[in-house]
């Protein structure tokens, strides 16, 4: 199973915002027990180099660096371990850099031009962001007419509720911030709370999967 097939499966991908490096270690765990075991830690802090680096030898986990925007971000994501790479642009240098390295790049793209330059550099799933200022799932519907090839992970507000209409919508998987992961128990290191809210999205999925 290539890596798409796997953002596939788990649909709801968890993207990490903490900049403390024992809490955010602490919440990888506890969203991988709740069924979850890709996730994409966001490069707010040099913590999320050091976690990725701690985490990258687990097996049975797919961990990726997010909020990449310069080649010297895609440099130390790789060097840590980070099996894919996400930005909320087009990095252009950092994308090639990562192919160079084969390492999956997943840039942020918004209009018709942004998405055939990263369709033209070799980019496999591209991530729609901010998608819930730009319309959610009509935007995703509109953009299957001229590209019916591409596979997409809208990020940007997507709750719970949201993941039936993204999955309709032929959506590879969706990036979910603090919608999953409330800072307020992150603060309280209410890791078994974390690991439930995780577990709502998994049985979500999996319930949608058998309609």
């Amino acid at each position: 199973m290539n890596l798409i097939e796997h953002f596939h499966n788990q649909f709801a991908i968890p993207v990490l915002r903490e900049t403390r490096e024992e809490s955010l270690y602490s919440l990888v765990e506890a969203i991988a027990e709740g069924g979850l075991p890709i996730v994409e830690i966001t490069l707010m802090s040099d913590s999320a180099f050091s976690v990725i680096k701690r985490l990258a030898p687990h097996a049975n986990m797919i961990v990726g660096a997010g909020t990449v925007t310069t080649l010297d971000e895609a440099k130390k994501a790789i060097d840590a371990g980070a099996k894919f790479l996400v930005s909320p642009g087009m990095p252009i240098k950092a994308i090639e850099y990562a192919h160079e390295q084969k390492i999956p790049f997943y840039p942020g793209v918004l209009t018709p031009t942004e998405i055939m330059t990263a369709r033209d550099l070799g980019c496999e799933l591209l991530k729609i962001f901010p998608i819930s200022s730009v319309g959610g799932t009509s935007y995703l519907q509109n953009l299957k007419g001229p590209f019916p090839k591409l596979r997409w992970m809208a990020t940007g507000g997507v709750k719970l509720g949201d993941l039936k209409g993204y999955m309709d919508a032929g959506t590879t998987c969706v990036g979910i911030g603090n919608q999953m992961t409330p800072n307020e128990m992150i603060n309280m290191k209410d890791w078994n709370g974390l690991t439930k809210e995780a577990q709502k999205f998994t049985d979500a999925v999996k319930e949608l999967r058998r309609h």
